[in-house]
């Protein structure tokens, strides 16, 4: 098991947050154009979190096989929490941070450590849909759902980035 105390777990989910929307701010200018096309961003969202996917679960084989794996999940990661934020920023531009490292403190467990490859491919993609189903208005009239839908995504995203850099990409041996 993993020596990582949990304010030291806290602190590297902070630093990675940060590094997610400093990301966001560098990209977040390109994804302007996808404002006027009804749909893209959710599908921009979508395809980042299947590449993300796709690629966790080919690290995951590398590294079990004794191969070292690429840096290429964690920017995957990295790129779908800033999506995330960016979503969430439109919304609130002073508080949006915030409520996802209050989400440390109940709902970390052990996302930002090792699981198996299938348990985390299945909570960030059972993130997306809870997401993506709050994208028309009829289910979410209020924009409400959304939000914390999206801050889920973006705190999954943000584990798997911290994991992928850790090194850990199955479960952790007893």
């Amino acid at each position: 098991m993993t020596a990582l105390t949990m304010a030291q777990r806290r602190a590297d989910f902070e630093t990675m947050l940060a590094h997610a929307d400093r990301a966001r701010q560098v990209v977040s200018k390109f994804w302007t154009t996808e404002e006027g096309t009804p749909g893209k961003p959710l599908a921009s969202l979508a395809r980042d979190v299947a590449e993300l996917c796709a690629s966790w679960a080919a690290a995951a084989k590398r590294a079990k096989e004794g191969h070292p794996p690429s840096d290429q999940v964690k920017n995957l990661a990295t790129l779908v929490a800033a999506r995330c934020l960016q979503g969430l920023s439109e919304r609130d531009p002073e508080g949006y941070l915030a409520p996802i490292l209050k989400m440390v403190d109940y709902k970390l467990d052990g996302r930002d450590l090792g699981m198996d490859p299938a348990e985390r491919i299945g909570w960030i993609l059972s993130a997306l849909g809870d997401a993506a189903c709050c994208h028309h208005r009829g289910y979410d009239p209020s924009r409400v759902i959304i939000v914390y839908r999206l801050r889920t995504l973006a705190f999954e995203a943000v584990c798997a980035a911290l994991a992928a850099e850790r090194g850990l990409w199955q479960e952790e041996e007893s």
